[in-house]
């Protein structure tokens, strides 16, 4: 008889290995069928009623198996923002904040920004809005998060609004 009497620990230590199964089994559902960082996963994953606990092993487990790789999702996501969105570093940055961890926005920013030569898209902003007036392609440059450098090397070849 002794050898079937499970003690507490070992109880919450099995619940804990299922539920730490089936949370990672519902993260890899959610990888299937889109990119997500570790911050998307997590908030989908409080969603469906897992644990914070349970959902930082489990996300541990899927990183160190592969599964998540916030460094070049990051850099993919940054470069589009950048080259098809025309956003500047200001809007590129408040952008990857709600997608990523803080931590890792600072960590991997400078180095997902390389080589991308944001004047030239600025440049290219300014002239799609030529049309609506230097005022407002300013306003626009700004609210898409260029530098005032940037902007004024977008425009300097613009007139000025009658």
């Amino acid at each position: 008889m002794t050898d079937n009497f499970i003690t507490e620990t070992e109880e919450n230590t099995a619940t804990t290995d299922t539920s730490v199964r089936e949370c990672a089994d519902a993260a890899l559902v959610l990888i299937r069928f889109s990119a997500n960082s570790r911050k998307m996963l997590e908030d989908k994953l409080v969603k469906r009623g897992f644990d914070k606990d349970v959902i930082k092993i489990a996300l541990d487990n899927l990183e160190n198996g592969g599964f998540i790789n916030d460094k070049h999702l990051l850099c993919a996501h940054a470069y589009r923002l950048a080259t098809v969105k025309l956003y500047g570093k200001y809007r590129i940055r408040l952008d990857l904040c709600r997608k990523f961890h803080k931590e890792t926005v600072n960590k991997y920013f400078d180095e997902a920004l390389e080589g991308i030569s944001f004047e030239e898209y600025a440049e290219k902003l300014a002239v799609k809005y030529n049309s609506y007036g230097k005022s407002y392609v300013c306003a626009k440059l700004r609210r898409n998060g260029y530098s005032s450098q940037e902007i004024r090397y977008a425009v300097r070849d613009m007139k000025d609004d009658n």
